[in-house]
């Protein structure tokens, strides 16, 4: 066998063979001057196979210029490689036709595989070319130049990476342009980056909820597949599938559950807002909607604690085709109508007009995550952890019970992958996604585009909203005026030991000023009046009257590595002015201690009595970041750069 391989496989030197393809980058792809011209099927008049061994150029190699058979007449030369190089024979000599030409050429067998591997690739070759071109000429969201150039280099054939629910090649990211359909793994892609952006939003605007599971379930057209084709009988209603999300919906706190359905190359859509009395349904065609969908979702997700309605009424979504644009459009629509249901940070309604712009902002999203997950070490599973303590152990229990009760062809599995089981560790790359997407700034959200409730911060005292950020393991900065009194630090702590209430008091030993904060936004007053200490405001220093109001200083990525000899912890502070002294303290641990040249500010975080909530084992990171930001309005978090 493996003087077959030989004998049929070209030289990994040689151009266009397998090795070549793996080789070439999106650019690279894009660019081949001179792709072979594959004649149309039916050029090929009749072959013969040759015990020759030939060691020519025009019989080993694909020279520039020369029209090659296409893969379909090759059908039967293909199909009996095998046996023909048992019985001796090393080529075939083949007639074509080719625009009235006739041409009879002796092929060796290792270059019909070049022509074979040509034709696989010559669809994707165009792809690239035209995803490239239409990134660098005609997106109505462009890319960052650097990340396109960093997108450019690429590999042709490498698969989009940090996904759990889908696999597919970058260069099939053309379905995006004009108005070709979206294939389905893409659009399930698109619901998983939809389900994990909700939630690291959700925590920028409450930090104390990571840890916690997302406030929604986005269900893949792969549910509803499941649920109709095993709807005949309980076989569906027993399987791991829907008990799995019936146990993630008792154990989590779920708001909202959405579910995608992909039925004769069309998509729609299902959303439910928990207390609701019905399913909204999605078309953008504007079509009939089974009232059994939401019977069948009921019947299959009600728990005892959350009874789910049948009852389906339709939703509110723009027309595609008939003239308003968006023909092809069907799986963005469906995309922006569960974004909207979530009440996604960016809930612009899609219209046909500016189908192109949402198809556009598709396809960055999904290139920006790739390449924010390619610098990641390790997968989506070890970015992640079970959304809750139930979830973990049934995902357990079923790994070993399914695939031996599948064997035995008396149990049914689904194939796909469910993100909805699991919740993102600090080291999933969603966190520096979102504050990478520009598309924050794109327009600023209404009444009428996200009719979504607000999350209520944990603190119902708190005056302002915290905007703490999770910080990537690279590096991230905010700015801080620390001559203001209405800018208060808020922290998240990403780690279980430290996820509860604590006490920031921040001294002036300068008599500059001296205010506290707790983590969830609450103020205190130490100094001269703490008859009041959570409502009076710090008093400004005189001498400060004339400062400038730019920031005073930074704080960049707090990094606590674990010191074995104790319980100290170690941050790293960047001060523009050089006086900031970082002293922490943990309950029940030593105190870790970072100073500055000349110590003008000291902060006190102080952990409270009670205990800290309990996170799943067993797959908390090692170290603990902190990140703190500003409370002003006018806070944007800078772009992470590499610590």
């Amino acid at each position: 066998m493996s003087n077959y391989k030989t004998s049929i496989n070209p030289s990994p030197q040689t151009r266009f063979s397998q090795e070549y393809f793996n080789s070439l980058t999106l650019h690279g792809a894009a660019n081949i001057a001179d792709y072979p011209q594959i004649a149309p099927a039916g050029s090929v008049v009749g072959w013969t196979w040759s015990k020759e061994e030939p060691t020519d150029p025009q019989a080993m190699t694909i020279l520039p210029g020369e029209p090659i058979p296409a893969k379909d007449d090759l059908g039967t030369i293909l199909a009996n490689f095998h046996s023909a190089w048992k019985n001796g024979h090393r080529s075939v000599v083949i007639h074509t036709c080719v625009e009235g030409q006739a041409y009879t050429l002796l092929y060796h067998l290792s270059k019909i595989e070049l022509i074979r591997l040509v034709n696989i690739y010559d669809s994707p070759q165009r792809k690239a070319s035209s995803l490239l071109r239409h990134l660098e000429e005609r997106s109505t969201v462009p890319l960052a130049p650097a990340m396109l150039d960093e997108f450019k280099q690429c590999k042709f054939l490498d698969g989009i990476k940090g996904f759990y629910s889908t696999k597919y090649h970058l260069y099939e990211l053309f379905c995006f342009l004009n108005e070709t359909w979206i294939e389905e793994d893409l659009l399930c892609g698109l619901l998983e980056l939809a389900y994990f952006e909700k939630h690291a939003s959700d925590i920028e605007d409450d930090p104390s909820l990571y840890g916690s599971a997302p406030a929604h379930i986005v269900l893949p057209t792969d549910f509803l597949s499941d649920a109709f084709a095993f709807s005949g009988g309980n076989v569906f209603l027993s399987s791991s599938t829907p008990l799995r999300i019936r146990i993630r919906l008792e154990s989590t706190h779920v708001s909202t559950i959405c579910a995608a359905r992909l039925e004769h190359k069309h998509f729609t859509a299902l959303a439910h807002q928990v207390g609701t009395e019905a399913f909204l349904h999605c078309d953008s065609m504007h079509g009939g909607y089974d009232q059994t969908l939401g019977m069948m979702i009921s019947d299959a997700l009600s728990t005892p604690t959350l009874p789910l309605p049948g009852l389906v009424r339709s939703g509110d979504v723009s027309r595609q085709g008939q003239g308003n644009g968006g023909d092809g459009s069907c799986g963005i629509a469906v995309l922006n109508f569960i974004q909207r249901a979530l009440g996604h940070p960016e809930s612009e309604k899609w219209t046909g007009q500016k189908s192109q712009y949402f198809r556009d902002r598709a396809l960055v999203d999904l290139i920006t995550f790739h390449l924010v997950s390619s610098k990641r070490e390790g997968s989506f599973l070890d970015w992640v952890e079970p959304a809750s303590m139930e979830v973990g152990e049934q995902l357990y229990k079923d790994t070993e019970r399914e695939r031996a009760m599948a064997a035995e062809g008396c149990f049914f599995t689904s194939a796909y992958h469910d993100f909805n089981l699991y919740k993102p560790l600090y080291s999933h790359p969603i966190f520096e996604f979102y504050h990478l997407t520009t598309r924050r700034s794109v327009s600023p959200r209404t009444s009428s585009e996200s009719p979504m409730r607000e999350i209520p911060h944990a603190n119902p005292h708190c005056a302002t909203t915290p905007r703490a950020i999770p910080l990537s393991p690279s590096r991230a900065s905010s700015e801080l005026d620390s001559d203001s009194p209405d800018t208060l630090p808020s922290i998240a702590f990403l780690n279980s030991t430290l996820r509860q209430p604590f006490t920031l008091n921040l001294t002036s030993k300068s008599g500059r000023r001296s205010t506290g904060v707790d983590a969830l936004g609450k103020r205190s007053r130490s100094g001269s009046d703490s008859s009041s200490p959570n409502t009076r405001r710090p008093n400004k220093h005189p001498a400060q009257s004339t400062r400038s109001p730019s920031p005073d200083f930074e704080i960049v990525a707090v990094d606590y590595a674990p010191n074995h000899q104790g319980g100290s912890r170690h941050v790293k502070v960047e001060d523009r002015d050089s006086d900031i002294e970082v002293v922490t303290h943990r309950r029940v641990a030593k105190p870790m201690k970072v100073e500055d040249s000349d110590s003008d500010i000291e902060i006190l975080p102080h952990a409270p009595s009670t205990p800290p909530r309990t996170r799943l084992a067993p797959i908390l990171p090692s170290n603990l970041r902190v990140g703190l930001t500003s409370l002003t309005s006018s806070h944007r978090p800078v772009v992470p750069q590499s610590l």
